[in-house]
């Protein structure tokens, strides 16, 4: 019997290693903990960074197949952007935050407190509360 990817990456999860994944066009896009599922590509498993193609850091902390589970998200500029807990979608798409702290570009402090999201026609999450948090890509 086959496994699924929820299936694969669980067993994969008990033999992590530290790895780096790249963009397709060769920049570095994650290095931390890693596992490959049987069949699958690397994904990140546990303490990690991953950065956006020019280099900047965009995301660190703890993270999981479907991205961040708890530490910092980043403007494409480097200023802090959040900082909290996300949790992974009953349906398609990234990691979303759960609760945690919302930052503008100018570092002031815009929201804490528990995020709301609603879900698109194939569950991809988007964060309704705060107002103004933007994409989750």
């Amino acid at each position: 019997m086959a496994s699924t990817i929820g299936n694969a990456y669980v067993e994969a999860t008990q033999h992590p290693f530290q790895g780096r994944i790249y963009y397709e066009t060769g920049e570095l896009r994650y290095e931390g903990g890693c596992v490959q599922p049987a069949g699958d590509s690397i994904m990140p498993c546990g303490i990690g960074i991953e950065y956006y193609r020019d280099g900047t850091l965009k995301k660190q902390g703890l993270f999981q197949r479907r991205g961040l589970v708890c530490g910092r998200i980043y403007y494409p500029s480097g200023t802090l952007r959040f900082e909290g807990y996300c949790v992974e979608p009953a349906g398609y798409g990234p990691a979303y935050p759960k609760s945690g702290a919302f930052y503008g570009e100018d570092g002031t402090l815009l929201y804490q407190g528990d995020f709301r999201c609603t879900s698109g026609g194939v569950g991809y999450p988007k964060v309704i509360v705060p107002e103004g948090f933007g994409s989750l890509s």
